[in-house]
């Protein structure tokens, strides 16, 4: 004979615990694939590192905060984790590619090309989506108003740890020259 135990708080468990592996999941699948688009478009894996670092960051305080504020892991808060990493990847690549692009050797002139270029878009652009996201925040649908937080806190971490972390973190061990760059490593085996 054989025993089953069959109960909806057992469901319940077995529910919770898909939904924290999924969203662990997802999240290191979203910066695995973050870092390598990261390096396929800057070619410096330096950067890469610290962008990485970055989006890594704006993950942990998300989750921190959201926690703090109460929200357990459902369906909804599953996904948004998920989906967290493709959010966050947006301000900081931005900046880490013009940083990269820069003609400029040093790293301020380095991070003055990459303020002045695409500071000023980054900016507007995590603006008018809080905007947005506090709109939808004020909706009466609850998933309406849980993504509209998601939105809102997901931009407002990018933002600050774009132009905070990110900037004062290649401000001060950033690549120089061609410190990092694949390229010229390439270049220099095959001369």
């Amino acid at each position: 004979m054989q025993l089953v135990q069959h109960s909806r708080v057992w469901l319940g468990v077995v529910m919770d615990r898909t939904l924290q592996t999924t969203a662990v999941q997802g999240v290191f699948l979203s910066l695995l694939l973050a870092s390598l688009i990261l390096l396929l478009a800057t070619h410096n894996w330096i950067i890469t590192l610290m962008a990485v670092l970055a989006i890594g960051g704006i993950v942990c305080s998300f989750i921190g905060f959201i926690v703090t504020i109460g929200w357990t892991l459902g369906i909804i808060e599953s996904i948004a984790i998920t989906v967290l990493v493709g959010l966050s990847v947006d301000f900081v690549a931005h900046l880490a590619i013009s940083y990269n692009k820069s003609h400029f050797t040093t790293r301020l002139g380095r991070v003055r090309t990459a303020m002045l270029e695409l500071g000023v878009s980054v900016a507007s652009a995590a603006l008018t989506t809080i905007a947005a996201a506090s709109l939808l925040m004020a909706a009466q649908v609850t998933f309406f108003s849980i993504f509209g937080t998601f939105i809102l806190l997901a931009i407002l971490f990018s933002a600050l740890y774009a132009f905070l972390f990110f900037v004062a973190l290649v401000l001060w061990l950033g690549p120089q020259n061609d410190q990092g760059d694949l390229l010229a490593l390439w270049r220099s085996f095959s001369d």
